[in-house]
């Protein structure tokens, strides 16, 4: 009878002896635990040395001092299926922590939509998996209805500090408790609550977490599709032997495919929320597609174009697109930018705007010519290079509506949570399906007031690279349900 032991990670010692006895078991265990590498296949691809890319990434460990096998703990349905299937006898030992309960003022009263109750009753009989829920539909809400339910000391793991700021708000106000009670690790703090800590990823990752682990009972990972490209959510998670452990996003799917890994990590998707849903609860509104084609060309583009047909005739791979270059060179396009803001002064004034590029330049660029252009509107700025507070005190005005155009890099593609806005402007590309949805969500939530929803897609139809990127946005607006007006 062989030992399945799982705390933080599942452990099966005498992994030779199993290896030995049942090697068809195990044949299906390495195979099931060996994933293509996407990095390795993308060099090989595009004709770029390999060398030191693993070919695959394999979650299966191998302890040589002990001789057990180490194997990531969302893994335990899919081991105990193969077991079963191949008549490996064995034990559970289940080792993950359950600590004493603690009560949350809220008592699991959070006022639920249906879908959120059946996403909640879900997640409730399994003890780890993942929750797809797309923007707008509430999955902060669903996670703190789980903790509620559960009443364990929870930690709340997502990867930015303005994230980790409005989850500890949103906690406050729907767990009921004081916000100074609610610890924080990350953002100069390293605080634990009694009942719930909301931490940063990167800033556990650097910590000792041998002194930290046994201090919650439930983990839940927000925005977990970037778990499975990033060894530091793996790393953290990896290390808590907390019995419930729950990831939640809008979309488990990511472009490299490495879906697979967050799924073996954390485990299974218990529960996803359609669209359909949503909208029929009143939870989203579906915007309306303006397509701007702005006729921007690029040197840097033509010169590789003709560098890629010598190599096409010489039987060779082309080389890799010089995207940040072209990036750079059309954000720097001065009629390019003329064009971004004429349309800006043409449809901001009334609404409450969002503008997203790439750079922090061409941010406060476009920022300083609209505010030339329509001095009475109230413009604003936000990019990681802005201190903790600043950015707060920024997204606080536009969710007041102090603030009616704000330009933004990064940090409005995830979490970003107000309302109001009403208008989404698109000026610098982007395919990546995942990133794509969450920047759409932001004008989706409805708002007292709110009419309707208009995202502004700026495409450079002359540059090959940004037309194929154009043309992937279009199969998520498809997928969403949003069509062109243009």
């Amino acid at each position: 009878m062989f030992q399945i032991i799982v705390d933080n990670m599942i452990h099966i010692p005498d992994a030779s002896k199993i290896k030995s006895h049942h090697p068809w078991f195990w044949a299906a265990l390495e195979n099931d635990l060996t994933i293509a590498n996407p990095a390795y296949l993308e060099a090989v691809k595009y004709g770029r040395s390999a060398y030191r890319i693993p070919m695959n990434i394999s979650l299966l460990e191998l302890d040589r001092k002990t001789g057990t096998a180490v194997l990531p703990r969302g893994y335990a349905g899919r081991l105990l299926g193969l077991l079963k299937k191949h008549g490996v006898p064995h034990v559970l030992v289940d080792q993950r922590l359950v600590l004493p309960p603690v009560d949350f003022p809220s008592g699991g009263q959070i006022k639920l939509r249906d879908y959120q109750v059946e996403a909640v009753e879900a997640a409730l009989k399994a003890t780890q998996g993942l929750i797809q829920a797309p923007a707008g539909s509430g999955k902060t809400i669903i996670g703190m209805e789980i903790i509620a339910r559960l009443k364990q000391p929870a930690l709340w793991l997502t990867h930015t500090k303005d994230l980790a700021e409005q989850t500890a708000e949103r906690a406050a106000a729907a767990l009921g408790l004081p916000r100074e009670e609610i610890g924080m690790i990350g953002a100069g703090s390293e605080k634990i609550g009694a009942r719930l800590t909301v931490g940063i990823v990167q800033k556990m990752a650097r910590m000792d977490l041998s002194l930290l682990a046994n201090r919650w009972g439930c983990v839940v990972l927000d925005e977990v599709h970037h778990l499975g490209g990033a060894a530091t959510w793996i790393d953290v998670v990896s290390k808590l032997p907390a019995r419930y452990r729950y990831g939640v996003s809008a979309t488990i799917a990511r472009a490299d495919g490495l879906e697979a890994v967050t799924e073996r990590v954390i485990g299974p998707i218990l529960f996803a929320v359609s669209r359909d849903r949503v909208n029929g609860a009143g939870g989203l509104i579906t915007p309306r597609l303006v397509t701007v084609r702005t006729g921007a060309k690029s040197t840097v583009w033509t010169r590789y174009e003709n560098l890629a047909d010598r190599y096409r005739k010489l039987g060779k791979k082309p080389p890799v697109v010089p995207f940040n270059e072209i990036l750079d060179e059309i954000l720097n396009d001065g009629k390019r930018n003329s064009l971004i803001v004429e349309v800006l002064g043409r449809e901001c004034p009334g609404h409450s705007s969002l503008v997203l590029t790439e750079r922090v330049a061409h941010c406060e660029e476009l920022a300083v010519a609209l505010k030339k252009r329509r001095s009475e509107l109230r413009i604003a700025t936000v990019h990681g290079k802005l201190g903790k507070v600043r950015r707060q005190e920024i997204l606080m005005a536009m969710d007041n509506g102090d603030v009616d155009v704000l330009f933004a890099v990064d940090i409005a593609k995830e979490g970003l949570d107000i309302p109001r806005l009403d208008r989404l402007f698109l000026v610098a590309g982007g395919r990546n399906a995942a990133e794509i949805e969450q920047k759409v969500g932001r004008v989706q939530r409805p708002y007292s007031g709110k009419k309707d929803a208009v995202i502004f897609d700026f495409v450079d139809e002359k540059i090959g690279v940004f037309l194929a990127q154009y043309r992937a946005r279009l199969k998520v607006y498809g997928k969403l349900g949003i069509n062109s007006a243009s």
